[in-house]
């Protein structure tokens, strides 16, 4: 019997610190995401005498600091395509204003809609892949395909 009583210890204790162990709180972790403020840049260059000033707007569901890339991508291509207008003798320049910020997809697609009909929609509108076949039926956004001929770089 002397022999059980430490086994029966150990099993009684191994039981308690179980029973315990399930007794603490559950930690729940919960990431709370905090509506910031829409970013607007604009990159900002010089027109030559007689040239004329292209502005594209973009519109990007960013969430800063890891997501910001996808307008600031085209802010960084802006020094690019004006030294490649410069280069080939066009007094045309480009400057890109963009829109960004963490708002639901749902949310910015009613806002592209509503400003296409209303002739004040982006330029460039990033997108979700599951908007692409509404937006195309509804005739808000084209394709490209047949352009690509034209810029054979």
């Amino acid at each position: 019997m002397k022999k059980k009583v430490p086994f029966i210890g150990l099993a009684l204790l191994m039981v308690l610190s179980l029973l315990l162990t399930a007794c603490k709180p559950e930690t729940i972790i919960e990431t709370v995401e905090v509506p910031g403020e829409t970013i607007i840049e604009t990159v900002e260059v010089e027109v030559p005498s007689g040239g004329e000033m292209v502005t594209i707007v973009a519109r990007c569901r960013a969430k800063p600091p890891t997501e910001d890339w996808r307008c600031n991508n085209l802010l960084f291509a802006v020094a690019a395509v004006n030294a490649d207008l410069e280069a080939a003798g066009d007094t045309r320049r480009v400057m890109v204003e963009t829109i960004q910020d963490n708002t639901d997809f749902g949310d910015i697609m009613q806002e592209f809609a509503l400003s296409y009909e209303d002739g004040k929609a982006p330029d460039i509108l990033l997108t979700g892949h599951e908007f692409i076949g509404t937006e195309a039926t509804a005739g808000r956004i084209i394709a490209l395909d047949d352009m690509l001929g034209d810029y054979p770089e």
